[in-house]
């Protein structure tokens, strides 16, 4: 036993939790509708995008290095690492 907290956790528990949670994020608004909302009040907005683990979509990680747009993180879930990439966002018509 290591004393983890997800060590009482059986692992086909884990794998429930974790397809809940991208149940939910299907539900979540797409990003065109709160957009027109931002609008509306004359606010600049952006796009952001919350960064999951590949391996079991959890929110909950760690950036240990960032080299120009590469990032490196790790997951204080599964203990995975992985990578992301910023990638620049197309640029609305109109905008100057």
């Amino acid at each position: 036993m290591t004393g983890g907290w997800l060590d009482g956790v059986p692992k086909r528990e884990r794998k429930r939790r974790a397809r809940a949670k991208k149940e939910a994020e299907k539900k979540a608004k797409p990003v065109e509708e709160l957009e027109d909302v931002e609008e509306e009040k004359g606010l600049a907005c952006v796009a952001w995008i919350p960064i999951r683990c590949p391996h079991c979509a959890s929110k909950h990680q760690n950036n240990y290095k960032t080299r120009g747009r590469l990032r490196y993180h790790l997951c204080q879930d599964c203990g995975e690492r992985f990578k992301s990439l910023e990638i620049e966002a197309p640029r609305a018509s109109g905008a100057s």
